[in-house]
């Protein structure tokens, strides 16, 4: 018959069973301060600037007087760190002198 339709009836499909929706665990909330966290706080620049001078302290400390004078004012050269060759060619080691901070360099 021209313009029915033929074919079977589509038979309902089962319905497929729905996973079990779980509630998805919470994000952890940062951590509050504790009030038995009462230690004191550090601003981190104010002390990086205090290391800066400690270090500075101690370097001036550990250099080590040579026998040559600042070609600049007649003052006696330091050594910048006496256990640095400086890796050149011929090697180096790096004086300063402390008046005038002249920087300068005897061979190793």
């Amino acid at each position: 018959m021209p313009g029915q339709i033929t074919g079977r009836p589509t038979e309902p499909q089962p319905e497929e069973p729905k996973p079990e929706t779980q509630p998805e665990p919470e994000e952890p909330q940062p951590e509050e301060p504790q009030p038995e966290d009462s230690e004191e706080l550090v601003d981190l620049n104010e002390y990086n600037e205090l290391r800066e001078k400690e270090i500075a302290r101690t370097v001036i400390s550990e250099q080590k007087q040579s026998k040559f004078k600042c070609p600049r004012c007649g003052a006696r050269l330091y050594y910048d760190n006496p256990d640095v060759i400086l890796p050149s060619r011929p090697a180096k080691k790096k004086l300063i002198c402390k008046a005038c901070r002249n920087v300068d360099y005897v061979l190793a």
